[in-house]
C-alpha cells in the first residue's frame, strides 16, 4: 500500500461522484473535487497532511505576493515532490509512513487492537460512544481504512496510559501526552472554496506568517530518518506529528503504541485554532465546549493579528487580502475530557470580508453579550418565580436556560444578517422574543399559586438591555 500511488482518501467530484483517490490523483485531479468526505476529525488530519505536502514542494510561499502567484505552481511542483518521496509514503515496509521502524525500538509489543486507531469504534475500555461491537481479537480493516485513521489518530489521540518502549535509547513514558491537534479542545478553521485545489491554497501559510509565531519552518516527518525532535517546534513538523510510536501489520489485527513526540502546547501555537487570554492572562485556545455553538465566539475567531501571541487562524490573513467577497468557513474538533471523547462536531459560516474589520467585529460582539444580558435576565425572572413558590431555582433555571440557548443556536443567523445591516435592532427582538419563551417553557403557569408567582418573575423580563450585565450577574 502507497498513499501516493494507492486510492484511500474518499472525495466528491464536481458531478457528485464519490470516488476514492490517491496523494497523486488527488493533485492531479483536484480542480474537479469538489470537497473530501470524511468524519470531522479526519477532515482536519486529511487537510493538514494535504498543506503539509503542498508547502514542503512549493518550499513556501514566502509572502503574501508569492502566495497570490503560488497557486497555478501547485499541482505540477506537488506532482515532481511525490516522485520524489514515492518510498517514505508506503505504509508497511523498511521505512513505513508515520510510524517508526521496529528496528529502532527495543521492547515492542502489538499491545492493542487495529480498531483503536478509530476513535468512532469501541476497543477495549475506551467509550463506546458510537459502536458496541468491540471484541478481544479486533476487526479487520483494509490498508485505506489503516491510512486514513493512523494520520487522525497521530493529531487527535487524547493521551492516556499506553506501554513503554525503548526508543532512541529513552524509555517512553508510561503516561501519554494529548497529541497536538486535541490540546484544549480547540476549535480547528479552514477557508473552503469552491474546488479541493483552491480550498488547499486558501489554507497555506507564508513563511512570513509561519515566523511571526515563532516557529521554525522546518520538514514534515516523511523527510525525518532519525532526528525526529527536530519536528517538536516546527511548522511542518507539526502539521502531521509523529505523537505516537506506531507499528502496523499487514492482515493483523493488533498494533503497537507507545508515547512518540511530546510536543510543546501553548504558547507554541497552532496556526488553525483561536488563542484567546483568559482572565489569568494566560493563553488559552478557543474550545468546543458543551452546550456552546461556535457563533458566540466568533468575534473572537474572526480576529486578525493571530501571528502574535493571540488571534485568529492565521489564514484569515488571505482572506483580508482578497478584497469584498464572501468566503465559507469550516470549524469542528475534537470534544473531550482528559482523555475521554466526548464528541466530533463541525460547523459552516457563510461570511463576508467586510467582518473582519474592527468595527463589525464589535457590533457582532455587542450581539453576543446582549445575548448574554437576556440570560441573566432570565435567570432573575426564574430565580424570582421560583421564590415566590418558596421552591429551589435549579429544576426551572436549567431548562430556561438550555430553550433559551438552544433557540438562539438555530437563530444565529439573524445576528450575522443584523450585523451586515448594522444594526442590533431585530436581533434584540429576536433575543427578547426567545427569552419570553424560554421563560413560559420552564415556569409551569396553571393554578392560580403558579400564575402569581409566573407573573412576578415575568416582571425582570423587561428590564432595559442598557443595563451593566456585570452589574446584574453579580445581584445574582
Amino acid at each position: 500500500m502507497n498513499l501516493i500511488g494507492d486510492p484511500w482518501i474518499p472525495v466528491v467530484m464536481w458531478d457528485g461522484k464519490a470516488v476514492m483517490k490517491g496523494l497523486a490523483a488527488l493533485f492531479k485531479d483536484a480542480e474537479s473535487i469538489h470537497d473530501l468526505v470524511m468524519n470531522p476529525l479526519q477532515r482536519i488530519a486529511i487537510m493538514r497532511l494535504l498543506i503539509g505536502i503542498t508547502q514542503a514542494a512549493l518550499d513556501g510561499p514566502q509572502d503574501e505576493d508569492d502566495w497570490a502567484q503560488s497557486r497555478d505552481r501547485i499541482q505540477s511542483a506537488v506532482q515532481n515532490y511525490l516522485q520524489k518521496q514515492w518510498d517514505a509514503f508506503e505504509l508497511f515496509g523498511p521505512r513505513p509512513f508515520l510510524q517508526v521502524p521496529t528496528t529502532q525500538i527495543n521492547g515492542i509489543q502489538y499491545n492493542a487492537t487495529i480498531d483503536k486507531l478509530d476513535f468512532t469504534l469501541a476497543s477495549g475500555n475506551n467509550p463506546t460512544l458510537f459502536d458496541h461491537q468491540a471484541n478481544e481479537d479486533g476487526r479487520q480493516h483494509s490498508p485505506a481504512w489503516l491510512a486514513l485513521n493512523l494520520i487522525t489518530y497521530q493529531c487527535f489521540d487524547p493521551g492516556g496510559l499506553t506501554s513503554q518502549v525503548e526508543w532512541n535509547g529513552m524509555m517512553t513514558q508510561r503516561s501519554a501526552n494529548q497529541a497536538p491537534c486535541a490540546e484544549g479542545s480547540m476549535i480547528h478553521l479552514f477557508i473552503q472554496r469552491d474546488n479541493l485545489l483552491d480550498t488547499i491554497h486558501m489554507n497555506l501559510l507564508t513563511r512570513e506568517l509561519v515566523a511571526a509565531t515563532k516557529l521554525e519552518w522546518g520538514k514534515p516527518v516523511w523527510e525525518i530518518t532519525s532526528d525526529y525532535d527536530a519536528l517538536k517546534n516546527t511548522y511542518l513538523g507539526r502539521l502531521t506529528p509523529l505523537s505516537r510510536l506506531i507499528a502496523l501489520k499487514p492482515d493483523s489485527t493488533r498494533i503497537m503504541i507507545a508515547e512518540a513526540i511530546r510536543f510543546p502546547g501553548l504558547p507554541t501555537r497552532d496556526p488553525f485554532g483561536t488563542v484567546i487570554a483568559n482572565k489569568k492572562e494566560e493563553l488559552t485556545y478557543i474550545g468546543i465546549r458543551a452546550g456552546r455553538h461556535p457563533w458566540r465566539d466568533l468575534h473572537a475567531v474572526l480576529s486578525l493579528g493571530g501571528q502574535g501571541k493571540t488571534g485568529g487562524p492565521l489564514v484569515l490573513e488571505h482572506v483580508n487580502n482578497q478584497g469584498s467577497t464572501m468566503f465559507e468557513l469550516w470549524t469542528g474538533g475534537l470534544f473531550k475530557s482528559k482523555a475521554k471523547l466526548l464528541g466530533t462536531p463541525q460547523w459552516i459560516f457563510r461570511i463576508h470580508t467586510t467582518w473582519l474589520g474592527k468595527s463589525m467585529l464589535n457590533l457582532y460582539e455587542s450581539g453576543v453579550k446582549l445575548a448574554d444580558t437576556c440570560e441573566i435576565m432570565l435567570k432573575k425572572a426564574v430565580k424570582a418565580y421560583a421564590s415566590k413558590l418558596t421552591a429551589e431555582a435549579g429544576p426551572f433555571s436549567k431548562p430556561a436556560t438550555s430553550y433559551y440557548w438552544y433557540a438562539l443556536d438555530a437563530r444565529h443567523e439573524e445576528l450575522e444578517h443584523a450585523v451586515d445591516q448594522g444594526s442590533l435592532d431585530e436581533w434584540e427582538k429576536a433575543v427578547r422574543s426567545v427569552m419570553h419563551l424560554a421563560y413560559e417553557y420552564a415556569c409551569p403557569h396553571i393554578d392560580a399559586r403558579q400564575i402569581q408567582a409566573f407573573a412576578w418573575g415575568r416582571k425582570h423580563l423587561h428590564c432595559k438591555l442598557s443595563q451593566n450585565s456585570q452589574n446584574e450577574e453579580e445581584e445574582e
